[in-house]
């Protein structure tokens, strides 16, 4: 039986790697069948994780709910979803069926693999493309992680043979990715292409703005058609969109890190600590300090 994680993150996954079967966790690599319990016994269910790697997920059961980079997904059966470095991830609900394949590896492993080449799709400003693979996709992909699965167990990571089977991994992936995305790209509104723009140069900026104005400016654009295009197509007005990703970095940082308050808000450029807690407060109904020793212990 798996036990709560008092914390989410690689290192404290890594301590349970016996009691979790089917799973491998290496210094360049991680991979895991049992991806829906190890989300589905976190104890920051809600909460924004932090991808520092590159991962892409495979649903082969069930459904799952949840927000990727101020995006609400829906994901089921048959979904392959990528992650990019810097995404940042919060679960809403998984189902009791649900079976998930996930797959990590650093960025170095990844240029690695392709020669220094690393195909856009697999770079960090794409943060996040979600495919539907075919009953046939599906079911190589996972031949191809059990295959994977079992020669890191065998030989270990740095096994050549093991970094040949990453690569037709993700070789795999590469074109399902590239051709969802010729699909959806032609036909994007104005306003969608507008506010996506705007919600990949919030993730890149991460929390340092939050000025309509700046934004506005950085876009080319009026405040008002930033405002109109962006509540159009996201349901959701600028200001309530920044103050979530804003809000998301803060608990990033109290989360999975030790920083103290005056280092967080010299990050994220507030002029002070108070500021910041005030903000935050606003946000949550918590300050930073109570948030961080009720979600921490």
């Amino acid at each position: 039986m798996i036990q709560h994680l008092d914390k989410f993150s690689v290192e404290t996954i890594r301590e349970m790697r016996s009691a979790l079967p089917d799973t491998y966790y290496g210094q360049s690599c991680n991979i895991s069948f049992n991806t829906a319990e190890i989300l589905r016994f976190s104890k920051q269910f809600g909460e924004p994780m932090y991808f520092a790697d590159m991962g892409i997920a495979l649903c082969c059961e069930g459904k799952v709910e949840s927000e990727t980079n101020l995006v609400q997904n829906i994901i089921t059966a048959g979904t392959l979803e990528l992650f990019s470095p810097g995404s940042i991830y919060q679960l809403k609900s998984i189902s009791d069926d649900c079976r998930l394949i996930g797959m990590v590896f650093t960025p170095f492993m990844v240029k690695e693999i392709f020669d220094g080449n690393t195909p856009w799709e697999l770079m960090a400003h794409k943060k996040d493309m979600r495919v539907m693979l075919t009953e046939e996709e599906m079911s190589q992909l996972e031949e191809m992680a059990e295959i994977y699965l079992s020669l890191l167990i065998a030989y270990g990571e740095g096994n050549v043979c093991c970094r040949k089977m990453a690569g037709t991994i993700l070789s795999f992936a590469r074109p399902c990715f590239e051709n969802a995305a010729s699909d959806i790209e032609p036909k994007i509104s104005r306003a969608s292409l507008l506010c996506r723009r705007f919600v990949s140069l919030l993730g890149q900026t991460k929390g340092k703005h939050r000025d309509i104005a700046w934004f506005a400016r950085q876009l080319c654009v009026s405040n008002h058609y930033l405002s109109v295009a962006v509540k159009q197509s996201g349901g959701r007005t600028v200001k309530e969109i920044i103050d979530k990703s804003v809000t998301a970095e803060i608990k990033v940082r109290l989360l999975y890190s030790d920083k103290t308050m005056a280092e967080i808000a010299d990050e994220l450029d507030f002029k002070s600590c108070s500021l910041l807690s005030k903000y935050f407060k606003s946000q949550t109904g918590l300050s930073p300090s109570q948030y961080r020793k009720e979600k921490k212990g």
